[in-house]
């Protein structure tokens, strides 16, 4: 407010007031006065009693000279003196009060009647008492006595009561004409008054009521100010005094506690908020501030940043505090002091420059690696790195890369302090603030010359295994070749004497003999091909001869060629016979190589089912449009635990079955490969017992949509 309240008061209200003032000093002024020329009723009773007093000196004076038989004549002499005294004593008495009440000054009210009045009165009261005095002085039988006593009682019966009704008459007279003026004065000082009110209150006190109302309005205004301004701050403020009696909370705090104010206001602190309400020498601090945690009704904690003022407000101690709820600002700070120790402690060195490059962070393994203390290294620039041998144009593809605003990895060969250099592993990229803007650059950095030297050593063994690979591959291969003529001979000569191209044998027995010899050769000749085929496809000297063929024509031709051994087995063989079979598409692959790993497949699955089981070949083609060759049987199954060693190289899912059933366990890993040439895969699903579905998938680009006839 421009002015205080006591500004209010200017000179015209003093004026007034000063007049009011006056006015009213005025009036009681003159009341007194008219009070006090007022006929007391004192003056009224002293009258009426002189009055019987002069009636009692008559009959005493007449008793006193005929006594009778009533009275004794001392005794009445007696009453008669009392009698004389009293009524001199009272008439003093009138005269005093008649002299109080100035009633003899004020002329204008009494016109002198009353003082003529009074000195009438006066001389009889004066010629009464003389002759009164004059029969007491007398003796008993006095002839004198006969005369005084008829004048005492005339003049007490006639004279002195006429002048004691006309003293009254006027006295009377003169109250009725006071109260005429009293009246006639209380009218003009209403008047007056209602005057002067009415022009202070045109005047003086509608401005001052107006000034007033104005400030009230202004204080109004500034009450909803200040409590908008405390609403809207964002900090719950709770208010309460000594008695730990809450006496105001803000909406934040109704917000944060879910609760209207009505509802909190008057209740204990204790209830609200126990943590302020436990603070030891809560009113003896002035200010303090303090964390604490706090469990809300619904369950949920909170942690509030507390600031807590005492004042003295009314002459009564007050406490203010201000909750702010910073559990997203502490759960921030875990997070960033995590984040920082992360870094800090990273096995990887971390560098933060600004936009010119300056190092302004780096944690204790760029320390580490680099042989400079920490406080060498801030400060810097990355130049301090360098070692001068990695080329110009790598550090302008950095640079290129993150000014355009994205991110550069690569490998820079750095020097340490002492001199030694070390490769590292840098990935560089730009921190951007919430506008956009970059405002830093992290590098994170390894030091890879280990694994660069490992890796050398590990080329180096590779190199040096691939040449071994090779060698051993052509040994292979020269050796199945050396094997292979020979084995062609015996198998050739076998097969003419199990056949007795020239004659019967002589002996039974030898024709056994000569079947067994040709079985066992053709089984080597197998293995030699097997390892042949896998030494070829291991030094990556298989290429595919691509034709395009039937699917159904594949697989007849396949089961055509192993019914001999699924008969003598007891199994059956089946193709699964359906209208999707005969429109089957063709498909573009080396049938050679396809054919030998349906051979592969279907032969293991005659070969592990037992007499009796069922050995299906199933072709289907995928939503994508490739095409996939089931082959199931019901034989003894596996584990799918040993389905990965089933496809490995020389593996077998039980050294047991070694002895059982015959296999280099080659022929599964060279079907994958085959597969895989051709762009599919080879997988198996099986459950021991309940036998083994292997599933190979060719892709859609291998796949003819038309239909292929014979």
């Amino acid at each position: 407010m421009t002015r205080s309240i006591s500004a209010i008061f200017t000179r015209k209200y003093v004026l007034v007031l000063g007049l009011l003032f006056a006015v009213s000093l005025a009036a009681f002024f003159v009341f007194g006065q008219l009070l006090r020329v007022q006929v007391s009723p004192e003056i009224m009773n002293l009258s009426s009693r002189e009055r019987m007093l002069t009636h009692r000196i008559a009959l005493y004076a007449v008793l006193l000279v005929d006594p009778g038989e009533k009275k004794p004549r001392e005794e009445v002499r007696r009453l008669l003196a009392d009698a004389v005294a009293d009524l001199e004593t009272g008439h003093q008495a009138i005269r005093a009060q008649t002299a109080s009440s100035d009633i003899l000054r004020w002329g204008w009210f009494t016109d002198g009647r009353l003082s003529a009045q009074l000195a009438e009165l006066d001389a009889s009261i004066s010629s009464l008492i003389a002759d009164a005095r004059a029969v007491l002085a007398r003796p008993e039988g006095d002839p004198l006595l006969r005369r005084l006593v008829p004048s005492i009682v005339d003049r007490a019966t006639r004279d002195l009561s006429q002048n004691l009704d006309d003293f009254l008459g006027t006295f009377e007279t003169i109250n009725r004409e006071q109260g005429e003026y009293l009246h006639v004065f209380a009218l003009v000082g209403e008047g007056v008054t209602i005057a002067l009110l009415i022009f202070s209150g045109l005047w003086v006190f509608r401005p001052l009521v107006r000034d007033i109302d104005t400030k009230i309005r202004q204080i109004s205004h500034l009450e909803n100010y200040y409590s908008a301004i405390i609403d809207n701050v964002g900090d719950g403020v709770i208010a309460f005094d000594k008695t730990m009696t809450i006496g105001y909370v803000n909406s934040t705090v109704e917000a944060m506690w879910r609760r209207m104010a009505d509802d909190l206001v008057g209740r204990p602190i204790g209830e609200v908020l126990p943590e302020v309400a436990a603070i030891d020498k809560l009113f003896a601090v002035p200010r303090r501030r303090s964390e604490f945690m706090h469990q809300k009704p619904d369950g949920t904690n909170v942690i509030f940043d507390a600031s807590i003022y005492v004042l003295k407000f009314e002459g009564d101690l007050q406490c203010i505090v201000s909750l702010r709820d910073i559990t997203e600002r502490k759960d921030l700070e875990d997070r960033l002091r995590t984040f920082f120790y992360g870094i800090e402690h990273s096995p990887m060195s971390i560098v933060i420059t600004d936009t010119h490059g300056v190092i302004e962070y780096a944690n204790r393994r760029c320390a580490e690696v680099s042989g400079y203390a920490l406080q060498e290294i801030v400060g810097q620039t990355p130049r301090i790195f360098r070692s001068g041998q990695t080329p110009i144009e790598v550090y302008q593809e950095l640079w290129s890369e993150l000014m355009a605003g994205r991110d550069w990895y690569g490998e820079i060969l750095n020097r340490r302090k002492n001199g030694d250099l070390y490769w590292e592993f840098e990935a560089i990229s730009a921190i951007k603030n919430e506008e956009g803007a970059v405002t830093h650059f992290i590098a994170i950095k390894e030091d890879i010359t280990e694994k660069k030297r490992q890796a050398a050593a590990l080329i180096e063994t590779k190199r040096a295994s691939e040449v071994a690979n090779r060698s051993k591959s052509e040994f292979l291969a020269n050796m199945s070749h050396e094997l292979r003529t020979p084995l062609n001979a015996i198998i050739g000569f076998a097969e003419i004497m199990k056949m007795e191209l020239y004659g019967a044998h002589a002996i039974p027995t030898y024709r056994e003999y000569s079947l067994a010899v040709f079985d066992s050769a053709r089984h080597l000749l197998g293995i030699i091909n097997d390892i042949l085929d896998f030494s070829k496809l291991e030094a990556g000297k298989v290429e595919l001869s691509v034709e395009t063929v039937g699917v159904r024509d594949l697989v007849q031709s396949v089961l055509v060629f192993v019914k001999d051994r699924a008969d003598s087995t007891g199994v059956r063989l089946d193709v699964v016979e359906s209208e999707a079979m005969s429109r089957l598409p063709g498909i573009n692959v080396d049938p050679l190589r396809l054919k030998q790993v349906l051979l592969n497949i279907v032969g293991n699955a005659i070969k592990f089912t037992p007499r009796g089981g069922t050995v299906s070949v199933e072709a289907v083609v995928n939503q994508d449009g490739g095409l996939s060759l089931l082959v199931k049987d019901t034989g003894i199954g596996m584990s799918e635990d040993d389905i990965p060693r089933a496809l490995e190289r020389f593996g077998q899912v039980d050294a047991s079955l070694t002895r059982r059933y015959e296999g280099t366990g080659l022929g599964l890993p060279i079907s994958k490969t085959l597969i895989e040439l051709h762009g599919g895969t080879l997988r198996l699903t099986s459950k021991e017992g309940h036998g083994t579905t292997a599933i190979i998938t060719l892709p859609a680009d291998r796949v003819i949509h038309e239909v292929l006839r014979a």
